[in-house]
């Protein structure tokens, strides 16, 4: 059993780019010469010089034998379009995300932990119960009862539209589940909570742990509300992600604090510039632990 609660929303839904107007060398349909020693040395010039070269070197964004200013005219060209892709990406998930999570959901099954009060007392069981049915916009609803639930949960690719319900108590959120890696900080990476689920709308949760807290893999993704703590990288991923109205705690690094070391908030994993990916972080708070702060 693991000793931690780790929930992998995983969709089949695959990310689609919007095209846009982009600048096209249409006079002869040949490879761009992108190999000369001054476009080569601009290349590498950049972060990612490899990435760069292929992304700009294609027949329509580059004319043959490119001057340093078709170059540029290139990156421009790109830049544009990956900033409407990413425009549309965050109207999407703000479209998708209107509303919140819908408070009148009736649960198809529900989770108990002493197995009295509910069909199943794991969290994956429940899980199986799903339909397999990728094409179906129906929710599947699961409602977990009070307790502490020691186990790694998956939604496998072909189960869509599953939905985790908390319990409404004094002292615990209004709407949402708490989440937490028991690792403790010297264990280093520790992933409390993953998403790879597209359109995924997050409300009224708690992630609890140290370093990679949130893994918010890929596609689009919104969280709102949200309390995330950890240490080091606690949010990171390669996705579009929103997180909005969310409280960013920062915890000690070590159990000894007086080692003293530096704490990293957020990681973008992109390393493909062609990729219309970030962390939107807005009216957030960030703050630290009463441990961090002592």
């Amino acid at each position: 059993m693991s000793p931690f609660l780790h929930f992998s929303l995983i969709s089949l839904a695959f990310l689609s780019t919007s095209s846009s107007t982009t600048c096209h060398y249409v006079q002869n349909p040949q490879p761009a010469s992108a190999n000369s020693s001054n476009i080569l040395l601009e290349f590498k010039s950049t972060r990612f010089p490899r990435l760069c070269q292929s992304s700009l070197s294609q027949p329509s964004l580059l004319p043959p034998d490119p001057t340093s200013l078709d170059c540029i005219r290139s990156a421009l060209s790109v830049s544009y379009d990956n900033l409407k892709t990413g425009q549309s990406m965050v109207k999407s998930i703000l479209d998708t995300s209107e509303g919140g999570v819908p408070s009148n959901l009736n649960p198809d099954v529900t989770v108990s932990k002493d197995g009295s009060r509910g069909q199943y007392n794991t969290l994956q069981d429940a899980v199986k119960a799903a339909p397999v049915n990728p094409e179906s916009r129906r929710r599947f609803v699961i409602y977990i009862k009070e307790g502490v639930y020691e186990e790694t949960v998956r939604v496998p690719f072909e189960k869509r539209n599953v939905v985790f319900l908390g319990i409404s108590d004094d002292g615990f959120m209004a709407r949402g589940l708490t989440i937490r890696n028991t690792a403790g900080p010297d264990v280093h990476q520790a992933v409390a909570f993953r998403s790879d689920s597209d359109l995924s709308v997050i409300e009224n949760c708690e992630f609890l742990g140290n370093q990679d807290t949130l893994f918010a893999q890929s596609l689009r993704q919104f969280y709102k509300k949200c309390r995330i703590q950890g240490n080091v990288d606690f949010v990171f991923g390669n996705s579009a992600s929103m997180f909005q109205d969310c409280e960013i705690l920062v915890a000690p690094r070590q159990l000894n604090t007086e080692k003293g070391a530096n704490n990293a908030i957020a990681a973008l994993g992109r390393t493909d510039p062609a990729q219309s990916t970030g962390l939107v972080f807005q009216n957030c708070l960030i703050n630290g632990t009463h441990e961090y702060m002592r």
